[in-house]
């Protein structure tokens, strides 16, 4: 046997130290683990004013709103006057025990799938109107038409069941 001892292993190689400034004079519990201070965090550099953002979401849910509500409602109105004229001229003529003969509106279906796709229409786009117009009050980006969309959308509907209504009344009269 031989008295020599194997060799040493090789140190790990160590990253260069880099100076840092001295610690505060009190270090809070728990500094031994946090990063070592580096001296004072600079202020930020100010960039200027904030961009501004672009008010088209808040006006395309205004527009989307007024097309559910007007335009919808007026399309509507035509179709319910003309429904209205031959459910009327039913009803006067006493072919039903009360109410609207259903089978008399056979002249007029096309008005009442008018009237129908009009209200599914104003619906996709009153909903549509509304979510848009609430995301573009929470971005601030057009807020101002985007709280008209809000109530124009809401009172979308009451419009609409108005409209269509005095329109049934006034062609059946």
């Amino acid at each position: 046997m031989s008295d020599q001892q194997p060799p040493a292993p090789a140190p790990f190689p160590t990253s260069p130290q880099t100076p840092h400034a001295a610690p505060p004079p009190y270090a809070p519990h728990g500094a031994m683990f946090a990063a070592p201070y580096r001296g004072p965090v600079p202020a930020p550099v100010p960039t200027g004013p904030p961009p501004v953002r672009s008010a088209a979401l808040g006006i395309v849910a205004l527009v989307l709103a007024l097309a559910a509500t007007v335009v919808g409602s007026f399309v509507a109105a035509i179709a319910a006057v003309e429904i209205g004229e031959v459910s009327g001229a039913a009803v006067t003529a006493g072919t039903s025990a009360g109410g609207i003969p259903w089978a008399s509106l056979a002249p007029v279906r096309g008005a009442v799938l008018v009237g129908e796709v009009t209200f599914w229409l104003a619906t996709v786009l009153g909903v549509w109107a509304l979510a848009q117009a609430i995301v573009a009050i929470v971005q601030g980006r057009g807020r101002g038409a985007a709280i008209a969309a809000v109530i124009i959308a809401a009172l979308g509907p009451a419009v609409f069941i108005v409209t269509v209504l005095t329109s049934l009344i006034a062609g059946a009269a």
